[in-house]
């Protein structure tokens, strides 16, 4: 059996279904390179990203290896300060919502999934991230965002942008009411 850990430097998110026996350590060394790669960079080459042995989907990997994810991860805390967070507090124009919608359709159509920052604030119900990853129209022409919500993994989110108001509505998500929210998208560049 060859090292489960060879190239891992030279490889950033290729996903295989094979699983050898890895220890935890170097699940969390796999984590580690993963959030290593900065977001708002080029993806790699498919020859160049990081193999995740065992699992189908980023999804599968976080949920089976809970701990070595955990372990990567800065805590709480930091999440609170981190530095996208201050522009919950201001109010967004509704042609920023719909750049932020525009954008994520072209993100989308390019296979690349997007994170957003979704907020009621000043409400503290909502203020989390969300990961979209589809889209459909509804027969109004409004645009239905599938997300993937950390907060509940089971089933997917839905955040609906209603083209003639020019925002986005929570339509389901984890734990919030139906309604309008604002939403921003994460990691675009290096100070966003």
């Amino acid at each position: 059996m060859t090292d489960p850990n060879h190239d891992l430097d030279e490889l950033t998110a290729r996903l295989r279904r094979e699983r050898p026996d890895m220890s935890d350590d170097a699940f969390a060394r796999v984590h580690d390179r993963v959030v290593a790669q900065a977001p708002w960079e080029d993806p790699w080459p498919a020859d160049r990203r990081i193999v995740i042995p065992g699992y189908a989907s980023l999804h599968e990997f976080s949920r089976a290896q809970e701990a070595a994810v955990k372990e990567g991860m800065v805590g709480r805390f930091w999440t609170l300060l981190h530095w996208t967070n201050w522009r919950v507090v201001f109010p967004m124009p509704r042609w920023q919502q719909e750049r932020v919608a525009r954008e994520t359709l072209a993100e989308l159509a390019e296979g690349r999934p997007v994170q957003f920052l979704v907020t009621n604030f000043p409400t503290w119900e909502l203020n989390h991230t969300v990961l979209a990853y589809a889209y459909a129209l509804d027969p109004g022409g409004n645009v239905r965002f599938t997300v993937y919500d950390p907060n509940d993994p089971d089933e997917p989110g839905r955040l609906t942008f209603d083209r003639a108001e020019r925002r986005f509505e929570a339509t389901r998500l984890h734990d919030t009411r139906v309604g309008p929210i604002r939403t921003f998208r994460m990691y675009y560049w290096a100070l966003l």
